[in-house]
């Protein structure tokens, strides 16, 4: 059994076309310090603010939940229909299954000393035939690096009223976010 998170966490999920049907996909994101009861939607719209930005409007944020430390029922659920609003002209886009990585380092390492990773999955992905087949988009590609920096050097929400960064469950760190260029793949279950 699983050791349950010690941290905050919020969690943006996201839907779009998939093989003929809507498919719904999420990232969660754990927090260095809780938000306050009354601050937590403001939290929500602030994330899902900045996650619009990484998409072509063909993904739509649907829903941002807020859960406390030690519990996987959501303390606060906000719906959404925000489409994305990030223009990638001249790109097409990929195959749903295929994912944006992003890796944050940490300072922190396991009990057999291998250092802890953080990871976040991003579909909808635009590629440019014109720079490689294989490449995220340049456009997306900055945006994703834009708002990586932002989980590490603080996510402003409810105008200046509180700073989101992110941690690992059990509250390793995130420090530096490298956003890979390759197209990568995450399979849905």
């Amino acid at each position: 059994m699983a050791t349950p998170p010690t941290h905050d966490s919020i969690r943006i999920t996201k839907s779009f076309q998939y093989r003929g049907s809507a498919r719904e996909w999420s990232n969660r994101y754990f927090l260095t310090n809780p938000v306050a009861s009354g601050n937590r939607t403001a939290a929500l719209d602030a994330v899902v603010a900045q996650e619009a930005t990484l998409f072509g409007s063909e993904v739509h944020v649907v829903r941002g939940e807020y859960f406390v430390a030690g519990s996987e029922v959501p303390v606060t659920v906000k719906e959404y229909t925000q489409p994305g609003l990030g223009q990638f002209t001249g790109t097409f886009l990929e195959a749903g299954d295929t994912a944006i990585v992003v890796r944050y380092s940490t300072s922190q390492r396991t009990s057999k000393n291998h250092p802890i990773y953080l990871f976040n999955y991003y579909h909808g992905v635009h590629n440019d035939p014109q720079v490689s087949a294989d490449d995220v988009a340049p456009a997306q590609l900055t945006a994703v690096g834009a708002y990586a920096a932002k989980w590490v050097n603080g996510l402003t929400y409810g105008g200046g009223i509180g700073v989101l960064q992110r941690c690992g469950p059990r509250g390793a760190v995130a420090l530096t976010p490298i956003v890979d260029h390759w197209i990568g793949h995450r399979d849905f279950d």
